[in-house]
């Protein structure tokens, strides 16, 4: 197994621009993976807004019922 990886690292040193292209790639898809991230946490965050609103509206319409029917007895 040793020999496998003195042989892979020494291909890398005779071809150091595959291996600054690999790097590059490498960083390009993490950026790429962040940004997705990102845009579904503020997704999921907006969604969860949405969801606060609407509830906080049915307990507001809740109580306006219960209050109806606590004037009407």
């Amino acid at each position: 197994m040793t020999s496998t990886t003195d042989a892979s690292q020494a291909d890398f040193k005779q071809h150091p621009e595959d291996t600054e292209d690999l790097a590059a790639s490498i960083s390009a898809m993490l950026t790429n993976i962040q940004e997705s991230f990102n845009t579904m946490s503020e997704q999921l965050l907006g969604k969860i807004d949405d969801l606060s609103k609407r509830v906080d509206d049915i307990e507001k319409n809740i109580g306006e019922i219960i209050g109806g029917l606590d004037g009407n007895e």
